[in-house]
C-alpha cells in the first residue's frame, strides 16, 4: 500500500488550466489543499466548485490577497502535518504543472531509506513561432488540453517538488519553497511539465502579474511577444518517448547564483573577523 500524499497548491489567476491541472494532481494525491492568492479570474470558484465534486479530497484553504512569498505554502504543512502523519509526503502543485508520472513507487522504495526528498527536472514548455502561427490562423483552442496544444520544451532547471512530512517540525522560513529540515533528496529524480505560457491573452496577464517584481526575475520584459521561442532551438514531446535534459545547462544557470553566494559569505566572514 502507498503512503499517503497531500498536494499543497497556490494559484493566482490560472483558470485556464486550474482544472486540469487539479485533476491530474487526484490521480496521486490523497488530498489537494489550495490557496488562492488574490484570483482575479474564475480560479477560486473552480478550486469551490471541484471541492463540491470531491469532498474530502479537494481542500478550498484560503483566499488571501497578501503580496506574494515563496513559502506561503508552510501554513498548511504546519495545519495538516499531524492529520498526514509520519510516513505522509507533500507534494508542491502549482496550477501550471503536471507531475509527468505517480511518484508513489518512488516514495515507496524510498520511506525505510535516508531519503527525505525528491527532485523534479522541470520540463519548460515554450509559446514558439510555431505556435504563433497556428494562434494566427485560429487554430488554438484553450478547450484542448494543455499537453495537445504546447509541445516545445526544454528541460535544465531541477528542484525539490516532493518531500516527507514531519510531524512536529514547523516549517518557519517563508523564502524557502519547501521546509528548512528537508535536505537528503533521493538520487533518482522525476518530470515535471510546465506550462508557464500557454497562449498570448494568458501570457499578457501573466507578465501584467510578474513583471518588475522581485520574486519573479526571469519575467524580463512586459510584452508578450518577448517569450516566443524558436522551435527549432527545442525538442518536439512525441508521446511515449523519454524526456530529454540538460545537466550542463542547470549547471550554468546555477553557477552566477553559486559564485554570489560564497561571495557573500566571504564577505560576512571578513566583516565578522574585522579584516
Amino acid at each position: 500500500m502507498y503512503p499517503l500524499v497531500y498536494g499543497i497548491g497556490l494559484v493566482k489567476d490560472e483558470g485556464d488550466v486550474l482544472e486540469q491541472s487539479i485533476l491530474h494532481a487526484l490521480t496521486y494525491c490523497d488530498r489537494v489543499v489550495y490557496m488562492d492568492n488574490g484570483s482575479s479570474d474564475d480560479s477560486w470558484s473552480i478550486i469551490g466548485d471541484l471541492a463540491r465534486r470531491y469532498p474530502d479530497r479537494v481542500v478550498p484553504y484560503e483566499q488571501t490577497t497578501e503580496p506574494y512569498i515563496e513559502g506561503m505554502r508552510n501554513r498548511i504543512v504546519n495545519e495538516f502535518a499531524s492529520e498526514l502523519g509520519p510516513h505522509g509526503w507533500w507534494a508542491k502543485l502549482d496550477a501550471d504543472e503536471f507531475l509527468d508520472s505517480d511518484p508513489r513507487p518512488l516514495i515507496s522504495g524510498s520511506i525505510d531509506s535516508e531519503h527525505d526528498s525528491i527532485r523534479c527536472w522541470q520540463v519548460q514548455f515554450a509559446f514558439t513561432d510555431v505556435d504563433h502561427a497556428q494562434w494566427l490562423a485560429g487554430n488554438d483552442d484553450r478547450s484542448v488540453p494543455i499537453e495537445r496544444r504546447r509541445r516545445y520544451y526544454e528541460a535544465d532547471w531541477r528542484e525539490v517538488r516532493l518531500w516527507r512530512n514531519m510531524p512536529g517540525q514547523r516549517w518557519d522560513d517563508v523564502t524557502r519553497s519547501y521546509p528548512e529540515f528537508i535536505h537528503r533528496p533521493t538520487r533518482e529524480m522525476l518530470f515535471n511539465r510546465h506550462y508557464q505560457y500557454r497562449d498570448p491573452d494568458q501570457i499578457q496577464h501573466r507578465l501584467n502579474l510578474r513583471h518588475g517584481n522581485s520574486h519573479f526575475p526571469h519575467e524580463k520584459s512586459p510584452d508578450w511577444r518577448s517569450v516566443i521561442r524558436p522551435a527549432s532551438e527545442l525538442t518536439f514531446s512525441v508521446d511515449g518517448e523519454p524526456w530529454h535534459h540538460s545537466t550542463l545547462r542547470y549547471y550554468r544557470s546555477i553557477l552566477p547564483k553559486l559564485i554570489r553566494t560564497r561571495s557573500e559569505a566571504a564577505a560576512r566572514l571578513i566583516t565578522a573577523r574585522g579584516d
